[in-house]
């Protein structure tokens, strides 16, 4: 089946990352907005109790190793690697450890993955690669063609909401760079 495309949802390991690169481009992965600013150390203490639930996602985040090289990917404008949101609005009585209940993994990133991207990509100096990843590399793997319309975003702060409803968005109270301008 040299030809059946294959995508690798939300790789979260450095040895995933290696392992894509080396497949051919019929075999991609998908990159979170968050798993790259994410450890184990942010969503779990010492102990393996949790320690923010909202940071609390499937896979679960790994080392600084594995964070490094999935920025690295991110980065590269190699066609291997693509966007992919996972956003999960999980109520938060949903998502809290409790009476040794395991809380529901997923974080809400819809209101901030496309910032932390351009935040990103413009702290390591490449701008011109963020489209390639964010919309490119999907749209050659699934042979789609652009539709001509397109998304602005500005460079203008804006703080994160608490919650939205009974959902509490990836880092909430903190302050983003970019946002969608208005029409």
């Amino acid at each position: 089946f040299s030809q059946l495309k294959i995508v690798l949802e939300h790789v979260t390991t450095r040895r995933a990352v290696n392992l894509i690169k080396e497949l051919p481009l019929t075999v991609r992965a998908t990159i979170t907005a968050h798993h790259p600013r994410l450890t184990f150390d942010d969503v779990f203490d010492r102990d393996g109790r949790i320690k923010n639930p909202h940071n609390y996602c499937e896979p679960v985040a790994k080392g600084e190793r594995d964070r490094e090289a999935l920025d690295e990917a991110r980065m590269s404008g190699d066609p291997h690697f693509m966007h992919g949101t996972d956003s999960a609005p999980h109520p938060e009585r949903e998502k809290l450890w409790t009476d040794g209940k395991r809380g529901k993994p997923g974080s809400f990133t819809a209101p901030v993955a496309y910032s932390l991207c351009i935040e990103d990509f413009e702290k390591h100096g490449c701008l011109e690669k963020l489209e390639q990843f964010t919309s490119g590399s999907a749209m050659e793997h699934y042979g789609l063609e652009h539709s001509g319309r397109t998304v602005i975003f500005v460079k203008k702060p804006w703080v994160v909401p608490e919650r939205y409803g009974n959902v509490v968005p990836f880092g909430a109270g903190e302050t983003r760079q970019w946002q969608i301008e208005e029409p």
